[in-house]
């Protein structure tokens, strides 16, 4: 798979505009709510995204790093943290975005994304670690 057949799920305590950010750099992304998908559990969302092959994009990271790291093999997570209004987190999913144009998938990679006064910082690991 390349990173340009990535697909985003952008989980319903982001943005919508989210899904824009990740349009305008040449990704395809969706929206749990324009999916009807508001209020679906979080293993179900973890489900969806193993069957979909999408790449879910969250702020709920105690809950998803729980979820993936019991985890097979998964399209990757990309954590926004800590919740930020609209501006931050497209400034956030933004400076992710850019992290994954370098790589050639994200299959079992995290990619946390924060901002610590005016600098972005990223992290990047496995899990589950293989």
């Amino acid at each position: 798979m390349s990173v340009s057949s990535l697909v985003f799920l952008v989980d319903e305590c982001l943005h919508p505009s989210l899904v824009e950010v990740a349009n305008e750099i040449g990704f395809s992304a969706h929206h749990v709510d324009r999916l009807g998908l508001k209020g679906t559990p979080d293993w179900q969302l973890l489900r969806r995204c193993e069957e979909q092959n999408l790449t879910l994009v969250t702020n709920n990271a105690i809950d998803f790093r729980k979820l993936y790291a019991r985890s097979g093999i998964h399209p990757g997570l990309i954590l926004i943290l800590p919740m930020v209004r609209p501006p931050g987190q497209r400034l956030l999913f933004r400076a992710a975005l850019r992290t994954v144009l370098e790589r050639s998938d994200l299959i079992n990679r995290v990619i946390e994304v924060e901002q610590d006064g005016d600098a972005v910082v990223l992290r990047e690991f496995e899990m589950p670690a293989l």
